[in-house]
């Protein structure tokens, strides 16, 4: 049984949005850090990763978001925990501040949404809209939010403290 003081918040880094970014997802963001988290589930059968965030990326993109990252394998010795020890990784989608760590995890099962995995082999051109969530924001809509203790990006929903 896992309970909620076995999952671990990670910060793997900040970004910063663009201004023509913002001008899409909304105005407001322009210009603010956005943080880059993960999380550690311990697990019985094993260290869980959910989402490893950056990877190293391109140096332009790395200078447009102003990317700060922090090494996934770093937070998780800090937190007494081995690379080689993960049993598991999920990333809720592949963006480069969710997905970009999963290679420091050769061998690791890493589990995703069948929708997302066909959309990034279909790739092909930069920039190219990425697939909507439907059923993922579904399945959110289904859970009791007391339970829920990770969402995505600027949705977090975590137990008010009492």
């Amino acid at each position: 049984m896992v309970d909620a003081a076995d999952v671990q918040r990670l910060l793997l880094g900040h970004y910063t949005v663009p201004e023509d970014v913002a001008a899409r997802v909304g105005p407001p963001l322009a210009g603010k850090q956005i943080a880059v988290t993960g999380f550690l589930i311990r697990h019985p059968q094993g260290p869980f990763l959910f989402d490893t965030g950056f990877g190293q990326g391109s140096d332009e993109n790395t200078r447009y978001y102003t990317v700060v990252r922090r090494d996934v394998v770093a937070a998780l010795a800090e937190r007494g925990v081995a690379a080689k020890d993960v049993r598991a990784i999920a990333n809720c989608h592949f963006h480069f501040d969710h997905g970009g760590g999963n290679h420091r995890f050769p061998g690791t099962t890493v589990l995703c949404q069948k929708a997302e995995l066909e959309n990034a082999r279909a790739l092909k051109l930069r920039g190219e809209p990425h697939a909507d969530y439907p059923a993922w924001v579904d399945r959110f809509a289904e859970l009791d939010p007391w339970r829920v203790l990770f969402a995505h990006d600027f949705a977090i929903w975590e137990r008010p403290s009492r």
